[in-house]
């Protein structure tokens, strides 16, 4: 079973149906609550339609605040028994077996309102034994480590929660995804991340869904990120279907192996069934397309993957210098961004640059350890993510490294212009490409080759 709890901040928005659309169909959500819809029944009930979900139950706006939708299928047991403006309460079963209460919230974001909710909700269950499972945005940071930016962790904002999960015996299902669930959408300094939807349940739950595990989604035109609950656990990786790419055409060996599997010859006569032919032509084609082209999807995740790492540990970086030498933020990645340029820029060993008056040599190899030594001492992973970063880049064709260097300097946003001629690229000494209408000398940056 899926359950699917997202607080989309309104659902008049086209991008936010779609998202919403994309998820359904990812993970084949047999419940979803959603809040703050700040739509009417009527709006709503044409999007259920189009997402094939068979029942509905609406707690209706305040004017144009607030609002609850819950969906399920036919495939789901689903009765309601309690319900208000910040929350819905319900019993669910599948099949008729297994009974447990579900219970979808949208906890209030004032002070003044918190501790008569979390109050309220604990009265719902008096026996501690039940099999509860409470999911959505409970509008609360349980603690330090669920918060970024933004003023300091103060527990007595939690006080209320933490009474709550005491009384009622409740814990927290293990979450794999993003670490903080909202996001204000600002840069920089101004950025402030929290964690604030959540799936707990009670230890009965727990037993009667032993693998479950909540999977938080990339937040998608809304600052809320969606939370989905797998009660069966993560599904194994379905086995890979088998495409013709079309670039194959241009290649002769494609159109010889397939003329090998089709035309009869002295040592095989071909007489197998259509499904015969269609199969070894198949594994043919997919072995010579790994030999010729390779795995270009896995290698694409692979840099993906490292890119990610690479931002990762920057922030790492950046809240070691806060914590421990007091560095600025904007000093810092500055910083890093001076290291990347080093990284990507590698003007000619073995020769000379009359234009940039600087001769380089074989011995200029060491320029990225000495440059590191004259920076603040940056946190020893993230000098391996960038030489690891490094040999991917180099490994990579000389478009896609490109593109990744220019991607990268306009996401730092603060790399420095290298000392050169306002008309020559300092890697490579051919004139600068145009840019159409981003003028990166504007932002204190010059383009890389």
């Amino acid at each position: 079973m899926a359950l699917l709890a997202w607080n989309v901040r309104g659902l008049g928005n086209k991008d936010t149906v779609r998202a919403l659309k994309n998820i359904c169909f990812k993970h084949k959500n047999d419940i979803v609550f959603l809040s703050e819809t700040k739509q009417k029944r009527r709006y709503l009930e044409k999007i259920r339609t189009r997402m094939k979900m068979d029942n509905a139950f609406y707690v209706d706006p305040v004017g144009i605040a607030g609002g609850l939708a819950l969906w399920w299928t036919n495939d789901v047991k689903l009765s309601v028994l309690h319900h208000d403006k910040n929350l819905i309460d319900t019993v669910i079963s599948i099949n008729g077996e297994d009974e447990w209460f579900g219970t979808f919230i949208y906890a209030p974001p004032y002070e003044e309102e918190k501790q008569e909710f979390w109050e309220r909700l604990g009265t719902l269950r008096d026996d501690v034994n039940a099999k509860w499972c409470i999911m959505g945005d409970t509008n609360i940071v349980a603690s330090p480590n669920e918060k970024y930016g933004g003023t300091p962790f103060d527990h007595n904002n939690a006080k209320w929660f933490y009474e709550f999960l005491e009384r009622s015996f409740l814990m927290e299902i293990q979450s794999k995804g993003g670490a903080y669930t909202w996001s204000n959408q600002r840069c920089e300094e101004n950025e402030i991340c929290e964690k604030l939807d959540r799936v707990l349940s009670s230890l009965e739950w727990s037993f009667l869904f032993p693998k479950a595990i909540a999977i938080i989604e990339v937040p998608v035109a809304s600052d809320h990120a969606p939370i989905v609950l797998l009660t069966n656990g993560l599904k194994k990786k379905a086995r890979t279907e088998f495409n013709f790419e079309s670039r194959w055409t241009l290649e002769e060996e494609c159109s010889n192996i397939v003329q090998e599997e089709w035309t009869p010859t002295e040592q095989r006569n071909h007489r197998g069934t259509f499904r015969v032919k269609l199969r070894r032509t198949k594994v043919k084609l997919w072995n010579w397309n790994r030999e010729k082209f390779g795995k270009n999807k896995t290698s694409a995740n692979d840099i993906a993957n490292k890119i990610k790492a690479l931002h990762s540990v920057m922030e790492k970086t950046v809240k070691w210098h806060e914590s421990n030498s007091k560095v600025e933020v904007n000093h810092t990645t500055r910083s890093a961004a001076s290291v990347v340029v080093i990284l990507t820029t590698n003007p000619n060993p073995g020769g000379s640059n009359e234009d940039l008056g600087t001769k380089y040599n074989m011995e200029n190899e060491g320029i990225f350890r000495r440059r590191m030594s004259q920076t603040e001492p940056f946190d020893q992973n993230f000098r391996d993510v960038l030489n690891e970063w490094h040999k991917t880049i180099v490994d990579s064709n000389a478009g896609f490294r490109q593109a990744y260097e220019v991607g990268l300097s306009l996401s730092l946003w603060c790399v420095p212009p290298p000392p050169a001629s306002p008309s020559r690229c300092p890697c490579c000494l051919e004139p600068s490409p145009p840019w159409g209408s981003v003028n990166l000398s504007e932002q204190g940056m010059r383009p890389l080759c």
